[in-house]
C-alpha cells in the first residue's frame, strides 16, 4: 500500500502541469476573444445613439482642436523665424557726402577685422530702387531731385566664440569713424520677436493642457452615465462570476472609441480652418512680393493628434470606470 501511495504521488505533478498549461491557454484565448468583441460592439454602442454621440463627439473634437490649432499655428510662426537669415547683421550707414572710394576703403578696413566675415556693398541707387518696391512711396520718391539714400555696408559676423560685433564697444568704434553716420545692429527686433514667441509658446502649452483635462473629463462623464445606463447589466454580470476587468473591458473600448472619434474630428477642423487661412497668407504675401504660406499639419503631426485622442479617450474612461464598476455590486 505504501508504494502504491508514493507512486500516485509521483504521477499527481505530470498530470497537473499539461492542465494548467491548457487552463492558461483557454483563459488567454477567451480574453482574446473578448477583447475582439468589445472593439466592435463600443462603436455599435456609441452609433446606436447618433444625435448624442455626435454632440459628445463634436464637444471633443472642438477641446482637442484648439491646442492643435494653436501649436500648429505657433510652429508656422516658428519657421518664419528660423527662415530669417543673418539674424546678428550690422547695418553702417555711411555719411551722405561719403563717394564709393571711401565705402570701398572702409570695407578694406573692417574685412581686416577678426570678428567679420564677409561685407556686402550697396550703392545708393540700389538702396533707393528696393525702397520704391517695398515702401509704396513711388510717386513720392520721383518728386526728390537728388538721391538721399547713403553708401551702405551690410556686415556678418564671425562664428566664433570671442567675437562680439554687436556690443556697445565695437559699435562706437566703428561710429567712430568719419565716414561713418551710424550703425544698425538688425538682431534686436528678432530678439524681442523671439521673446514674444517663447511667451506665446508658454501660453499655448498651458491652454493646450487645460484643454486636454476638459476632453479627459468629457469622456469620463460619458462613461460613467454609460455605466449607470447600464448597472442592472453589470450586477448580473457579477452574479454569473464576471470579474471586474471582464466587466470593464467594453467601456474602455468605448472610450477609446470617443478619443478616437473626437481626434477625428479635431483633424478636419484645423485642417479646414488653417486652408483657409493658407488662402487668405497666399493673397497677403503675394501683394508684399513674398512666399509666405501657412503650412498645413504633415502626417507626423496629424498621427501625434490621433495618438493623443486614443490616449485621453483611454484615460478618461479609466478613470470613470475604475470608481464605478467597484461600486455596482450584486444584491
Amino acid at each position: 500500500m505504501k508504494r502504491r501511495r508514493s507512486n500516485r504521488r509521483r504521477q499527481t505533478p505530470t498530470t497537473r502541469g499539461p492542465r494548467i498549461r491548457e487552463i492558461g491557454r483557454n483563459r488567454l484565448l477567451h480574453s482574446l476573444a473578448h477583447h475582439l468583441q468589445c472593439l466592435p460592439d463600443g462603436l455599435r454602442r456609441m452609433l446606436a445613439q447618433p444625435i448624442g454621440s455626435l454632440f459628445t463627439l463634436g464637444v471633443i473634437g472642438i477641446a482637442l482642436a484648439l491646442p492643435f490649432a494653436l501649436t500648429t499655428l505657433l510652429d508656422n510662426a516658428r519657421s518664419l523665424t528660423d527662415d530669417v537669415e543673418s539674424l546678428d547683421q550690422i547695418t553702417v550707414f555711411l555719411i551722405p557726402e561719403a563717394e564709393q572710394s571711401d565705402a570701398q576703403a572702409l570695407r578694406q578696413t573692417l574685412l581686416n577685422d577678426p570678428v567679420v566675415e564677409t561685407i556686402s556693398l550697396r550703392n545708393p541707387d540700389e538702396a533707393l530702387l528696393e525702397f520704391r518696391d517695398y515702401s509704396g512711396f513711388g510717386d513720392a520718391l520721383d518728386v526728390l531731385d537728388s538721391n538721399p539714400l547713403p553708401w551702405v555696408l551690410i556686415v556678418d559676423p564671425a562664428n566664433t566664440s570671442d567675437a562680439a560685433p554687436a556690443s556697445a564697444a565695437w559699435i562706437e568704434t566703428l561710429e567712430a569713424d568719419s565716414r561713418v553716420d551710424f550703425a544698425q545692429v538688425d538682431m534686436q527686433w528678432l530678439q524681442r520677436l523671439n521673446a514674444i514667441m517663447d511667451l506665446a509658446e508658454r501660453v499655448v502649452y498651458s491652454v493646450g493642457a487645460l484643454l486636454l483635462i476638459a476632453a479627459l473629463l468629457i469622456i469620463g462623464n460619458t462613461i460613467r452615465l454609460e455605466i449607470q445606463n447600464r448597472s442592472s447589466e453589470i450586477e448580473i454580470s457579477k452574479l454569473m462570476g464576471a470579474t471586474d476587468g471582464y466587466v470593464r473591458r467594453p467601456f474602455l473600448y468605448s472610450g477609446l472609441w470617443y478619443g478616437l472619434g473626437g481626434g477625428v474630428i479635431a483633424c478636419l477642423l484645423v485642417t479646414g480652418l488653417l486652408s483657409m487661412l493658407q488662402s487668405a497668407s497666399g493673397d497677403l504675401a503675394q501683394s508684399y512680393q513674398s512666399d509666405l504660406l501657412i503650412r498645413l499639419p504633415d502626417i507626423s503631426r496629424i498621427g501625434v493628434l490621433l495618438a493623443t485622442s486614443l490616449l485621453v479617450g483611454l484615460c478618461g474612461s479609466a478613470i470613470a470606470v475604475s470608481r464605478q464598476i467597484a461600486q455596482i455590486q450584486p444584491d
